[in-house]
């Protein structure tokens, strides 16, 4: 479990480490954290997804509410708890999509209880991920939701139900179908990459996806994704 403090008490923030620290013994859950000082730096460095952000929110400059609110542009699914000294921001937690909040100074028995609802959405949200990158935001997508990726110039787009999501990140549309082979997606031509479950037709040219358009299906490539389109009909 990967997971962010975002604190500037430095009494408060080794606390929060030791309460993590003993609940990985305890538990036998593999954790990892780190310790911003403040929203800036944390909002500056999110480059990568976390499980949880553990946020104060009496901070300087950027106190944590404004902070949670940009890390909700950045990241709708990353599990936030804040940590206050005032109950009275119970309810404004709400209004960015945080799954509880704890009172300083934290003991660790209210921590192990809040930290056991943690472990039970994140078993319960067990599906697997892909992160996708653009200029402006970093997003989790269920890897089972793409239907498939195309690529135009240096910008792959990943196609769900949920809508279009484009992603400037530096894998090619090659490397990444290596990737995801082992997730059911086959190439069928050098611009566009299947998920083959949502293969509804496919002839020597053109492939059909469910609630899609007809795709192209190049004469370099057609042998293998018709062998590939067989094996998971097969299986």
């Amino acid at each position: 479990m990967n997971v962010a403090i975002v604190e500037d008490n430095t009494s408060s923030a080794k606390n929060l480490q030791s309460h993590l620290a003993r609940f990985e013994k305890e538990t036998g859950i593999d954790i990892r954290s780190s310790v911003y000082k403040d929203g800036i730096d944390f909002i500056a460095n999110y480059a990568s997804q976390w499980d949880l952000v553990l946020m104060d929110i009496e901070m300087p400059v950027l106190d944590g509410m404004h902070t949670a609110k940009k890390l909700r542009e950045l990241d709708k699914d990353v599990l936030l708890i804040f940590v206050t000294q005032l109950a009275q921001y119970a309810i404004s937690a709400f209004e960015v999509d945080a799954m509880d909040y704890m009172l300083k100074p934290v003991n660790y028995y209210a921590f192990y209880l809040k930290m056991q609802r943690v472990v039970h959405k994140l078993k319960s949200k067990s599906r697997e991920f892909i992160t996708i990158k653009n200029k402006s935001s970093v997003k989790k997508i269920a890897i089972d939701d793409i239907r498939y990726i195309d690529i135009y110039g240096h910008t792959l787009y990943y196609h769900t139900a949920e809508g279009t999501f484009p992603s400037t990140g530096s894998k090619t549309l090659k490397e990444l179908s290596e990737d995801m082979k082992k997730y059911g997606f086959q190439r069928c031509s050098q611009s566009y990459l299947v998920n083959l479950k949502y293969v509804k037709s496919f002839d020597k040219e053109t492939v059909t996806i469910y609630n899609e358009g007809p795709l192209p299906v190049s004469r370099q490539m057609r042998k293998e994704f018709m062998q590939a389109l067989m094996e998971t009909s097969e299986g």
